[in-house]
């Protein structure tokens, strides 16, 4: 693995560390909205940086990558809401037109939407409690405001009948809970997406580590919900995943697994698809090098040169060679 990249990693690590601490403290408006920029940085840094370094870390490194990932997402998590909290902090004058049933126009959030697709709600449901539902500074009225604006699709539907009020927020976020909640609708939205991961048309790289990523996704969403892969749902999962592989990658695992009689691990044929996406880059980047003409400058010993444009396949010295003899030229090396 490059160290490029591990630098970046331990940049990343300390600046969101920095803004943690600094956006702990009051902001201004300028500071927000500065923080706010540092923020949608950080995370799209964080993807890229940790999709460079698991697809090129050594099997036994990923477990340690994905936790320290794991780390700085909750870090970045944690501007995220401190952000929030004080966009959301109202004047006095706002929590008075709300005590008086008027619907002002409130500071807006850096908080995601939510459609009504379950898979999504215990997200949704954690930052939207630690930014709004548990803030004591916003008034009920205000909080439903911001569910309001929030929801999407189906979700919208379920509460768009409720007025605005303080008395009104609870049953409407009772009402969100009651239809989203169910741990078993849960349990099965994430296996049905698992279960519903494109099958590989190719060997490409890419394909290969969306497949693997999605993978990781669905099992941390299940033990998220309290549902660890026990052995037998772990040879289920194994069975399912080499369902989606297509015919050059399930050829290279049976060369790969042939020898044991065992079924592999989910984290095995996890690190198998790991190491068979890194492979597969180099040796396309290896292929596209192998085309590439390049330009050969030739010292002869009267002093003049001869400049001649070669493919990178061959031998450099080799090609000297013949070029001199073909074209009869008195040169030296």
């Amino acid at each position: 693995m490059s160290k490029s990249v591990l630098n970046k990693k331990k940049s990343l690590k300390g600046n969101v560390t920095k803004i943690k601490d600094k956006v702990k403290d009051k902001l201004n408006g300028a500071e927000i909205q500065l923080y706010s920029k540092k923020f949608e940085q950080f995370s799209e840094d964080l993807s890229k940086i940790f999709d460079n370094i698991l697809s090129n870390c050594e099997d036994e490194e990923t477990d340690k990558f994905i936790e320290e990932q794991l780390s700085i997402q909750e870090d970045i998590d944690e501007i995220w809401v401190s952000i929030n909290s004080q966009l959301i902090k109202p004047n006095s004058d706002t929590m008075s037109q709300h005590s008086n049933g008027e619907n002002v126009k409130l500071p807006k959030l850096l908080l995601p939407s939510f459609n009504g697709n379950i898979q999504d709600w215990l997200s949704f449901s954690d930052l939207f409690k630690a930014s709004v539902h548990n803030n004591e500074n916003l008034t009920g009225s205000m909080k439903l405001q911001y569910l309001k604006g929030l929801l999407t699709g189906d979700a919208s539907r379920v509460i768009q009948s409720i007025t605005i009020s303080d008395a009104n927020y609870l049953t409407a976020w009772t009402l969100l809970e009651d239809r989203f909640s169910n741990k078993k609708d849960q349990v099965f939205a994430h296996l049905k997406r698992f279960m519903s991961i494109p099958a590989l048309q190719s060997d490409s790289a890419s394909s290969v580590l969306n497949l693997i990523d999605t993978t990781y996704e669905c099992v941390r969403s299940l033990q998220t919900l309290g549902n660890e892969v026990e052995p037998f749902a772990e040879v289920m999962f194994v069975y399912m995943l080499l369902q989606k592989l297509d015919a050059s990658s399930k050829l290279w695992f049976e060369r790969e697994f042939n020898k044991s009689k065992e079924i592999p691990s989910l984290k095995e044929l996890l690190d198998f698809l790991k190491n068979y996406a890194r492979t597969s880059q180099s040796s396309r980047t290896s292929t596209n090098l192998k085309g590439q003409k390049t330009d050969v400058v030739i010292s002869c010993l009267n002093g003049a040169s001869v400049r001649v444009k070669t493919q990178l396949k061959t031998d450099i010295s080799n090609r000297k060679g013949d070029y001199i003899k073909k074209n009869r030229l008195s040169c030296g090396a």
